[in-house]
C-alpha cells in the first residue's frame, strides 16, 4: 500500500495467483457443468414420471 513493494513481491503475488487458477477454474467449472447435467436429467425424469416439485 505504501509504494515500497519491489519488483519480486508482485511477481510472487502473481504466480501464486497464476497457479492457484489453474486448479481453481477447472474445479469450478467441472461442477457447474455437472450440476447442470445432473439438474437437467432430474427435471427430465420429473417431467416423464409427471412428478412435481412441492413447496
Amino acid at each position: 500500500m505504501s509504494g515500497d513493494d519491489g519488483v519480486g513481491d508482485g511477481a510472487i503475488v502473481g504466480a501464486v495467483t497464476a497457479n492457484v487458477l489453474k486448479v481453481a477454474v477447472p474445479v469450478v467449472l467441472t461442477y457447474a457443468v455437472g450440476w447442470a447435467v445432473l439438474h437437467a436429467i432430474g427435471m427430465g425424469f420429473d417431467a416423464i414420471t409427471g412428478k412435481e416439485e412441492q413447496a
